[in-house]
């Protein structure tokens, strides 16, 4: 992502779950060996997810429906090609 051609941290960064939809047949006390996926069920958790994995602070904006349709048309981290910079000027992240 900060990669992309003129990328800022001021950009807005919206992040679509696709892959990451991982969930125990029953509920469990603790979230021991999920591997921390059940972090991207919590949309609140995004923000802080986004900082810890990259060490900066980034303008986290939910992602509105067109982004999901966007992002089924385009592939899902980790292959390449899931991070896409959209015309009005923001990073969609498709995970």
């Amino acid at each position: 992502m900060i990669r992309t051609p003129g990328y800022t941290d001021q950009m807005p960064v919206a992040v679509v779950n696709r892959r990451l939809n991982w969930a125990h047949s029953m509920p469990l006390a603790t979230a021991w060996m999920d591997l921390n996926l059940t972090a991207f069920a919590d949309k609140r958790a995004l923000k802080g997810l986004l900082e810890l994995s990259n060490g900066r602070t980034l303008n986290q904006v939910p992602a509105e429906p067109g982004d999901i349709e966007e992002c089924a048309e385009h592939p899902a981290w980790p292959d390449p090609g899931f991070v896409l910079k959209r015309p009005e000027g923001g990073i969609l992240v498709c995970i």
